[in-house]
């Protein structure tokens, strides 16, 4: 899970997935659905309590893991706009990053950049009007080599987010837009 050149949610996908499967095996345990046990399958008779002892077994492993790394779930939104920025829903992102994110997902040709490269090079590739979210993310350390490090890494980062750059991008707005009223003829007033 833990490899080279993989991003925090790399990782987050991995250990979704691992959740979700648990969830699938054992709901298909209390049905008696044996379709993804081959071993348990291949026995003619099995036993029903030792399948709920399986199933309670798997529940609790999930429930382990949900406690374990809740704080992904609380980073949820920051790790969708790095894994899939052009899809997330800019009401839904705090209020310091909407108009950025707006920006970036209205450039036709980031958005084919986006999907043609890796993501580390995407974000070094940002213009300037998408700059401060690109440096960033292209700026964040590799994860931690262990898992149980990531709590420390994750909140560490969020203290060290340069708010100052998305301050100046939002002042700068107003005089950006004037520009475009000058050159374009537009009445509008900001």
């Amino acid at each position: 899970m833990q490899g080279k050149n993989q991003f925090i949610d790399d990782i987050w996908a991995h250990l979704k997935a691992f959740k979700l499967k648990l969830n699938l095996f054992a709901g298909q345990l209390a049905k008696n659905d044996l379709s993804h046990f081959s071993r348990l399958n291949s026995i003619p008779s099995v036993n029903e309590e030792k399948l709920k002892n399986y199933e309670d077994g798997l529940k609790k492993l999930h429930f382990e893991f949900e406690r374990r790394f809740q704080d992904f779930s609380a980073i949820q939104t920051e790790l969708n706009i790095f894994t899939m920025p052009f899809n997330v829903n800019c009401e839904a992102v705090r209020s310091d990053l909407q108009l950025e994110l707006i920006e970036l997902q209205s450039n036709n040709h980031l958005r084919q950049s986006f999907l043609n490269m890796p993501k580390l090079e995407f974000y070094k590739s940002l213009s300037k009007a998408s700059e401060a979210l690109g440096s960033r993310v292209a700026a964040w350390p590799r994860p931690p080599p262990k898992i149980r490090d990531l709590d420390t890494a994750l909140v560490e980062k969020r203290k060290r987010l340069p708010r100052n750059l998305l301050d100046q991008f939002r002042n700068s707005i107003p005089s950006r837009c004037s520009v475009v009223s000058a050159v374009f003829g537009d009445p509008m007033t900001y």
